[in-house]
């Protein structure tokens, strides 16, 4: 392709672009005067089906017909609810931002964006509103669509911190979970948490999900946190499986149960077997971190019968003595 193709070929990017923009402009404005102009002849309905005027939009836009979103859905081709939110963001766009509005139409903000931005400051009074996006405005500039409307959630906090309480008190009376749906041996799991419980639970079956990795190999992320969800309804087995997963692996030595130095061989402690105690000591060494202890006295103090608790501190007091001695006479 050479360099004059490739410079056409970006002006008729450039100018879609532009066209794009300047037709989602002309929908948007137009959904605004057909639902401020929309009227059904009333000579021509029985009376149960007159019209009524309600607002659809925030404070400070005009009353349409309740039948408008009906109309519009026909045109656009989508459903009636998603119709009546066209309506919605359209005509506060238009009442209620002028400024946005204005941005829009120069090409200094996407239509997308500035319909997202109206509809997030919807339960805000006409003039905060309009003062919100405009702080916006200009500084978005270089951010993205999550950071932008980030920044914008903050600023309506700061701007109405009581609306945002009451919003958040609100939100908080719609929490619940709910399983519904039965198809195909399957069922869909859907709820409203407290964001903090939220993040536990998906911490949790994250965790869980990488616990079922080793027993079934053959499903994906998403289907063991499925699978999860099952583990965690049962606490019992949700705790034994992440205890068992937790605990480490212990030096065996090829027998399960035994621990290297439980095969040392005994024999006899010279220091002691010349008194003739019989006094017996592993000579491959103890566990790490013991001393050399007299086994014959050590089983003797176990074998404590119950409440006796002054042989008991007379029998220790043996062992210990016996371990010095074993320790001091022999080196070990």
């Amino acid at each position: 392709m050479d360099t004059v193709t490739v410079r056409e070929v970006a002006e008729s990017i450039r100018s879609a672009d532009e066209w794009r923009r300047r037709a989602e402009v002309e929908v948007i404005l137009g959904i605004c005067r057909f639902a401020e102009g929309y009227s059904v002849d009333r000579d021509e309905l029985v009376e149960a089906l007159v019209e009524r005027q309600i607002r659809l939009g925030g404070d400070g836009t005009p009353l349409v017909s309740e039948f408008v979103s009906l109309e519009l859905a026909g045109l656009l081709r989508c459903s009636p609810t998603v119709a009546g939110n066209r309506i919605v963001e359209a005509l506060d766009l238009k009442h209620r931002h002028p400024g946005l509005l204005a941005a829009v139409e120069a090409f200094e903000s996407e239509p997308s964006w500035a319909l997202r931005a109206a509809r997030r400051c919807h339960q805000l009074s006409i003039e905060l509103a309009d003062r919100v996006t405009d702080r916006w405005l200009t500084r978005i500039r270089g951010l993205g669509w999550t950071a932008a409307f980030n920044l914008l959630e903050r600023l309506i906090v700061s701007t109405d911190a009581e609306l945002a309480a009451e919003r958040e008190r609100r939100a908080r009376e719609s929490r619940g979970v709910y399983v519904w749906g039965l198809d195909d041996g399957v069922m869909n799991l859907t709820g409203r948490l407290d964001a903090t419980d939220a993040r536990w639970f998906d911490d949790a079956l994250s965790q869980v999900a990488a616990v079922l990795e080793a027993e079934h190999p053959g499903l994906t992320a998403e289907q063991r946190r499925a699978k999860a969800v099952g583990v965690l309804a049962h606490p019992a087995l949700a705790l034994a499986l992440l205890q068992r997963a937790a605990q480490p692996l212990l030096p065996l030595d090829g027998k399960p149960g035994r621990l290297p130095w439980s095969r040392a061989p005994r024999v006899a402690c010279p220091a002691i077997s010349a008194a003739g105690s019989g006094c017996r000591w592993r000579s491959s060494g103890p566990a790490p971190g013991w001393s050399s202890i007299c086994t014959a006295t050590r089983s003797a103090a176990s074998r404590v019968p119950p409440g006796s608790r002054g042989r008991a501190r007379s029998r220790r007091r043996s062992w210990l003595s016996c371990s010095a001695t074993c320790t001091s006479r022999c080196g070990r």
